[in-house]
This record gives C-alpha cells, sequence and structure tokens, in this order.
C-alpha cells in the first residue's frame, strides 16, 4: 500500500488524494497481482472515498496457458458535472498464450466517471479494439 501524493483537483476548491493498494495472489493453476486506487475527498480533517478502481492487472492463469496485462492510465477532464470535473480512465488489456503461439488480442476501453453528488460513477463505456 502506499500514497498517490499527486494532487487531483476535483473542483475549483477541492483537492482528492490517491491510495494505491497492491495485491498479489498464488493459487494453484497460476497467480496474478493487481493495484487499485481510491480517491479520497479531504473534508475538514476527514477523508471520504469517492472513487475506486483498478489500475493495473498481471493475470497467470497457467491451465489455459494465459497472460492477461491491463494498464490504465487516469487523467481529470476539462469537463464537469454538478461541479466536479470528470474522470477519464483508458485502459489497456493485453491477453496472449504463454510462450507466444499466436497473436495476442489487445483492446482499449474509455470510461467516464461523472460525479453523482457524493462520489463518482460511470457515465458510460465504451470498448475500440485494437490491430
Amino acid at each position: 500500500m502506499h500514497l498517490d501524493l499527486a494532487p487531483y483537483k476535483i473542483s475549483g476548491s477541492l483537492t482528492a488524494l490517491g491510495l494505491c493498494l497492491k495485491t498479489r495472489e498464488v493459487f494453484p493453476a497460476g497467480e496474478s497481482e493487481a493495484e487499485g486506487l481510491t480517491l479520497f475527498q479531504i473534508t475538514g480533517n476527514r477523508l471520504k472515498p469517492i472513487f475506486s478502481h483498478e489500475m493495473s492487472l498481471l493475470d497467470e492463469q497457467r491451465g489455459p496457458g494465459e497472460l492477461t496485462t491491463i494498464e490504465t492510465m487516469l487523467t481529470i477532464s476539462d469537463r464537469q458535472t454538478s461541479g466536479h470535473f470528470d474522470l477519464l480512465l483508458v485502459e489497456h488489456a493485453r491477453l496472449e498464450k504463454i510462450g507466444g503461439a499466436g497473436e495476442p488480442e489487445t483492446t482499449r476501453t474509455r470510461y467516464r466517471f461523472q460525479w453523482r453528488g457524493k462520489a463518482y460513477a460511470a457515465a458510460r463505456q465504451a470498448a475500440e479494439p485494437q490491430r
């Protein structure tokens, strides 16, 4: 676990801070490692969670012989909903066969999260396969 000390300016007067949590699992048919980001709104002397999303994943499934890699980038939009800047995520996913057999499948998915009064919620999602 580590603090993400980059300021996330979520409105004209509010800044959030991030907490990243990394997990690792080992199981009989593989292993995975993931990192999630939770943003907290600073309100007086309290921290209130307002957004959470998985930011990276490395998942090896030895049974089917597949390796999944996901990397996500978060940006703050200029567009606002209910006085808060929208959050934009672009997720790059890659699925490949262990050992390099065949071409890897890649996709790029965009997410927009909008302020819903107390926290951010997904607005829409559109997958765009890359070649």
